[in-house]
């Protein structure tokens, strides 16, 4: 008996100290994420009911989420490297913390759901102005992805990521941002500024500053779209334009002739470089709305690309000038000369009258044919060099 109740007190502590695994996350596109490296990238969100909220432990070491209330959540171990994913169905007030970091508050948070302004949407999808807000980067994702302050309000941009990120667009220059550093805008003016990181493209946010006293800034019809559709008219041969979207040249491949100035214009909202392979030349960072020139002189293929992003790639291509086509000999008009006839004189044509006709059909014929011919050649050879004399 008593060592039935020894192995079921050492199965019991087995089952106790053994670490809990994290639940079956929710399946779904998370509307709040949350990144726990070096505590919780945001303290205090909200979401709408049946909202997910997505927690991403960037930390090396395992965390465990739990809400305080009975009717909450608990994530079980996240493991480093690893997500989980909680919908929230029930509004309320969801306060939990870090069963792991139970005294460290930095793990200690608040999810409101269905109600509230904390940096996202509220319930009927406007967003309440604030004098200051937070915006985190981190896991690929900008969290919120619209944040709402009065003109004269600063936001603070924070890196949660173990990647680099920027935000970047217009007034907003982060410059590049290692983790656990941040960044502080002001913005005195009205209007909507968005943003994005120019490591991670994908990666876009938008502040929208309202005037002091003023309802909260209407929701654009269309969020204007960092890079613009390439046109689909192609760039004939010669053309000396290449516009530079996030991401692409367009076009990528260019034909020019020699002494051609290509000029290139960037028209993304992120910075981007024009920067030959082989060091000929460069534009350095150019911002958005820049442009950059260079002149080709010689025949040949010039390969470039964007520094900051070293997928973006092109050519220019200056095609040798073709020669002008020979031209053609002209070959010599016919010699208009006459050749003279060699004429025979008097005498050497009577001495041909006066031979006598042959008879070709005896052997006495033949060789009177023969004396004949002799004596015809040396007549026309006379004749011919008596021409040649005159």
């Amino acid at each position: 008996m008593a060592s039935r109740s020894i192995a079921l007190f050492f199965v019991l502590f087995g089952v106790l100290a053994a670490p809990v695994s994290a639940h079956d996350s929710a399946v779904g596109t998370p509307d709040v994420t949350i990144t726990l490296s070096g505590g919780l990238s945001d303290r205090e969100v909200r979401v709408a009911a049946g909202g997910i909220v997505r927690f991403a432990n960037r930390d090396d070491e395992r965390h465990r989420l739990r809400s305080r209330t009975g009717r909450g959540f608990d994530t079980g171990d996240i493991e480093p490297g690893a997500t989980y994913q909680v919908r929230l169905s029930t509004p309320g007030t969801y306060t939990y913390i870090d069963e792991r970091e139970d005294e460290d508050s930095r793990y200690h948070g608040r999810i409101v759901v269905g109600g509230g302004s904390l940096g996202g949407s509220t319930a009927s999808g406007a967003a309440k102005p604030t004098e200051s807000a937070t915006v985190t980067l981190g896991d690929r994702v900008v969290q919120p992805s619209t944040t709402t302050i009065t003109a004269g309000g600063t936001v603070t941009f924070r890196n949660a990521d173990s990647d680099e990120h920027t935000a970047t667009g217009g007034i907003v220059d982060s410059g590049p941002l290692s983790p656990g550093a941040s960044y502080k805008k002001s913005f005195a003016k009205a209007g909507t500024y968005d943003f994005l990181c120019i490591f991670h493209p994908e990666m876009q946010g938008t502040i929208r500053v309202v005037a002091a006293g003023g309802a909260t800034a209407p929701s654009p019809a269309t969020r204007p779209t960092p890079t613009p559709v390439p046109t689909a008219t192609p760039t004939p041969a010669g053309g000396d334009a290449v516009t530079i979207v996030d991401l692409a040249f367009e076009p990528a491949s260019l034909t020019v002739e020699p002494g051609t100035t290509v000029t290139w214009t960037n028209t993304g909202v992120a910075p981007h470089t024009v920067s030959a392979k082989d060091g000929s030349f460069g534009s350095g960072m150019l911002q958005s709305g820049a442009t950059f020139e260079q002149t080709f002189a010689d025949p040949g293929t010039y390969a470039y690309l964007c520094q900051v992003h070293p997928e973006m790639s092109g050519t220019i291509e200056v095609a040798a000038t073709n020669p002008a086509p020979a031209a053609a000999v002209a070959s010599p008009p016919p010699s208009t000369t006459a050749v003279p006839t060699p004429e025979i004189d008097a005498a050497s044509a009577a001495e041909l009258d006066a031979a006598p006709a042959a008879d070709l059909g005896s052997l006495g014929g033949i060789a009177l044919a023969v004396t004949l011919v002799s004596i015809a050649s040396a007549l026309f050879a006379r004749a011919l060099r008596g021409t040649v004399r005159s």
